[in-house]
């Protein structure tokens, strides 16, 4: 077996766990996670991902193991920055926007309103338009704001995952670095 760098692993464990997967993973359709029930560890260690993962980590040393540590720590951080600039694009921009707009210019709307009726001389059509541009505008901050949920999910598993794996060789890592994260 030719020696892999942790690099290579990394490249390997990532392919593991494409964001996709997670919302199978997930309970979209009921609004709720499938962790917020009992047997959270059974569920994180027993997907298919989770078990090539470990057969992975068995192969390889503890100091490598340590070094894929890092790598889902760094992961992990990038993720969560990611998440939360995402938010503050895609959520608080647009309010704050929006909210500036109606205090600079409190008619707009309105003069808005009477322009689209001039142009269309049908008032379904006027009050059509915002609904359809703000159904257009909430899928698309729907669609990012999941994403990024499901991509900072994978990274909290992948690291949990090698903390689990690791303490049962006996390499314990401390947890005071997962406080950061865990609100998200």
């Amino acid at each position: 077996m030719t020696e892999t760098t942790a690099r290579e692993d990394w490249d390997e464990i990532q392919a593991l766990f494409p964001a996709r997967k997670g919302i199978r993973r997930q309970s979209f359709e009921n609004g709720m996670s499938s962790r917020l029930s009992g047997k959270r560890m059974k569920r994180l260690m027993g997907s298919d991902s989770a078990q090539k993962l470990d057969a992975l980590l068995s192969e390889r040393g503890l100091e490598r193991v340590k070094a894929l540590r890092t790598f889902a720590s760094i992961n992990h951080e990038q993720a969560l920055a990611a998440f939360r600039i995402t938010v503050v694009t895609n959520v608080s921009i647009p309010v704050i926007l929006l909210t500036v707009m109606n205090i600079l210019a409190p008619n707009l709307l309105d003069s808005l309103r009477n322009l689209f009726n001039i142009i269309a001389n049908v008032s379904f059509q006027t009050q059509l338009a915002p609904v359809l541009f703000l159904s257009v505008v909430a899928l698309w901050t729907a669609t990012f704001l999941t994403y990024a949920v499901l991509c900072l999910g994978q990274a909290r598993e992948i690291r949990h995952l090698i903390d689990l794996h690791a303490a049962e060789r006996g390499v314990y890592f401390g947890l005071e670095d997962m406080d950061e994260g865990s609100s998200a």
